[in-house]
C-alpha cells in the first residue's frame, strides 16, 4: 500500500503534457509561418481568404498539397541530400473542426486540377474507343489461290493487341507492305483516388504508370480504411509507406491478378475533424511504429471559427488565373512523362543538413519517446522546397527557399507532437508507472534485461522513459549489463553514454 501511495504521489507531481510541451515549444514553430509560403500561394490564398472568409493556413497547405499531387514524380530535387534525388510527393493531413472551411478550401483550389483530369479522361476514352474499333476492323488480307476473292484472316499481332487495347498498336495494309502508322500507347490518365482501399489504389497505379493522388475533403472514412477496416488483421499502410518512398509495391492475390508496381509515387491530401484523428490515427500504434505517421506534414484550422463580417470582397481573378496556369503547367509536365531536375545550391543543402542534425539530436535526447514522428523531417523539407521553387518559377532550390521549407516543417512537427501527445503520453506514463513500481519493489535498481525478459519493457522503451524524466531515473552500463536507477534512492548516480 505504501508503494502504491508513493507512486500516486509521484505521478501527481509529474505533468508529462506540460513537460514535453515545454521541450518541443523550444525547438519548433508554434505559429504557422504564413510568410514562408511562395508568393503565388500567398496571393491566391489571400484572395480566397478575404472573399470567402476561409483560414489562410488551410489554404496555403492545401495549395501546396495540390501542386504536389499534380506533379507526381515529374520533378526531382538533386544535390539537396548527398547523392539522393527527391520527388515532390507529400503526405499532408489537415485537422479542423466542423464548419472550419476544410471542404470549401479544397473545393476551390482543386477545381482546376479536377477539371484537367476529367478532360484527360474524356480524351482517353475517345482514343480508347477508336483504338478498339480499329483493332476490330483491322485484318490482314491474303489470297489463298483458289478464288479471285480475298480472304480475311486475323493477324496474330493484331489479335494480341485486341486483348490489351491499352498497349502499343499498329495496322498493316498488306502482308508485303508494313504499316506506316505511328504506334500510340494509351495510358489511363486517372490518378486521383478518394476513400480507396490499398487494392483499389494499387489497381489504379498499375494502369497509369504507378502514380496516385489520394484526395479527401473528409478523410474520416479513409482513415478507417487505412486502419484496417476491411482487413481481417493488421492495417493498410504498406502501400502508403512504399508509395511515399518510391519502393516497389507487390500485392499477391488469390482471387485476382497479382499487382507489381515499380517506382510508385503516391501523394496524399487528407482533411479530417479532430475527433476522427484522435479516435483512429492516435490510437493506432502501428501508424507511428511503421513510419506512416512520421511521413505526414500536419496543419490545422484556427482555434476559433471567424464570424462573417458582412463584407463583399470579390475574388482576385488575376490570382486565380495565375493559379490555374500553374496547375496546368504542372499537369502538362506530369502528362508528358519527362522528369525535370531541380538542383539545390550548396547553401540550401547545408540548410537541410543542419535541420536534419537538429532533429537527430532531439530524437537521441529530449524527444526520444516520440522519435517515430520526427524521422522524415529533412526529406519532407526537401520535397516541400520543390513545391516552393515550382510555385515561384525558380530554376533551383536556393538557401531562402530551403529555410522557408524548414520553417514550415518545424511548424508541422509542432503540430504532430501536439496532436499525438495525448496518445503517446498516456502510453509513456503507463510504462513509466510500471517501471517505477518494479524499481521500488527491488530497491531502486534493476537490470534492463530483467525488464525485457520478464516484464515486457524493452530497452528502447526504457531509454524513452529515462530521457523524458531525467530527474527521476538514470541509465548506466555496469560490467556486461545495463541498469536503471531510481534517483530518489540513488541521487548521486547520473546516466552515462548508454542513454545515447
Amino acid at each position: 500500500m505504501k508503494h502504491n501511495l508513493n507512486i500516486e504521489l509521484l505521478a501527481a507531481k509529474l505533468p508529462p503534457d506540460e513537460r514535453l510541451s515545454e521541450i518541443y515549444a523550444k525547438y519548433y514553430e508554434k505559429q504557422c509561418p504564413i510568410d514562408a509560403f511562395p508568393k503565388l500561394v500567398l496571393r491566391v490564398a489571400k484572395s480566397i481568404h478575404d472573399s470567402q472568409n476561409l483560414p489562410m493556413e488551410f489554404l496555403c497547405f492545401v495549395a501546396c498539397g495540390i501542386i504536389s499531387g499534380t506533379l507526381g514524380r515529374s520533378v526531382k530535387a538533386v544535390k539537396a541530400v548527398n547523392a539522393f534525388e527527391q520527388s515532390p510527393n507529400l503526405f499532408l493531413l489537415g485537422l479542423g473542426a466542423s464548419s472550419s472551411g476544410k471542404s470549401a478550401s479544397l473545393n476551390i483550389l482543386s477545381k482546376p486540377l479536377l477539371d484537367m483530369e476529367a478532360s484527360a479522361r474524356i480524351e482517353y476514352s475517345i482514343k480508347l474507343a477508336k483504338l478498339r474499333e480499329e483493332k476490330q476492323k483491322a485484318k490482314t488480307t491474303i489470297f489463298d489461290g483458289s478464288s479471285d476473292e480475298p480472304k480475311e484472316v486475323p493477324d496474330k499481332e493484331q489479335s494480341e493487341e485486341t486483348q490489351s487495347p491499352e498497349s502499343d498498336f499498329s495496322t498493316s495494309e498488306t502482308p508485303q507492305e508494313p504499316s506506316t502508322k505511328k504506334k500510340e500507347k494509351l495510358i489511363d490518365p486517372t490518378f486521383i483516388v478518394m476513400n480507396a482501399t490499398s487494392e483499389s489504389i494499387a489497381k489504379q497505379m498499375t494502369e497509369n504508370g504507378g502514380l496516385a493522388f489520394s484526395l479527401c475533403a473528409e478523410a474520416r472514412g479513409q482513415l478507417a480504411i487505412t486502419s484496417g477496416l476491411y482487413k481481417k488483421e493488421g492495417d493498410d499502410t504498406d502501400i502508403y509507406n512504399s508509395g511515399w518512398s518510391g519502393e516497389m509495391i507487390r500485392q499477391n492475390r488469390i482471387s485476382r491478378e497479382n499487382a507489381e508496381i515499380r517506382n510508385p509515387c503516391l501523394s496524399i491530401l487528407w482533411l479530417v475533424q479532430f475527433d476522427a484523428f484522435r479516435n483512429i490515427m492516435v490510437k493506432k500504434d502501428n501508424f507511428k511504429a511503421s513510419g506512416f505517421a512520421g511521413r505526414f506534414i500536419y496543419f490545422k484550422s484556427p482555434n476559433e471559427i471567424p464570424f462573417d463580417d458582412g463584407r463583399k470582397i470579390p475574388l482576385d481573378c488575376d490570382a486565380l488565373f495565375d493559379w490555374t496556369t500553374q496547375i496546368m503547367y504542372c499537369f502538362d509536365l506530369r502528362m508528358c512523362g519527362d522528369v525535370m531536375k531541380l538542383e539545390a545550391t550548396p547553401e540550401a543543402s547545408e540548410v537541410f543538413r543542419a535541420f536534419h542534425n537538429e532533429q537527430i539530436a532531439l530524437m537521441n535526447g529530449e524527444l526520444r519517446s516520440i522519435q517515430d514522428i520526427l524521422g522524415k523531417a529533412r526529406e519532407n523539407a526537401v520535397r516541400l522546397a520543390i513545391i516552393f521553387a515550382m510555385a515561384d518559377n525558380l530554376t533551383s532550390i536556393d538557401k531562402t527557399t530551403a529555410q522557408n521549407a524548414c520553417k514550415v516543417i518545424k511548424y508541422s512537427l509542432y503540430n504532430a507532437i501536439e496532436f499525438y501527445t495525448s496518445g503517446l503520453l498516456a502510453s509513456l506514463e503507463n510504462k513509466r508507472i510500471k517501471m517505477e513500481k518494479l524499481l521500488r519493489e527491488k530497491g531502486g535498481k534493476l537490470s534492463v534485461s530483467y525488464f525485457d525478459q520478464f516484464k515486457g519493457l524493452h530497452f528502447d522503451e526504457i531509454k524513452g522513459i529515462v530521457s523524458s524524466f531525467p530527474d527521476l531515473y538514470s541509465l548506466r552500463k555496469e560490467g556486461n549489463g545495463r541498469y536503471v536507477y531510481l534517483k530518489e534512492l540513488f541521487s548521486n548516480i547520473e546516466s552515462d553514454e548508454t542513454l545515447n
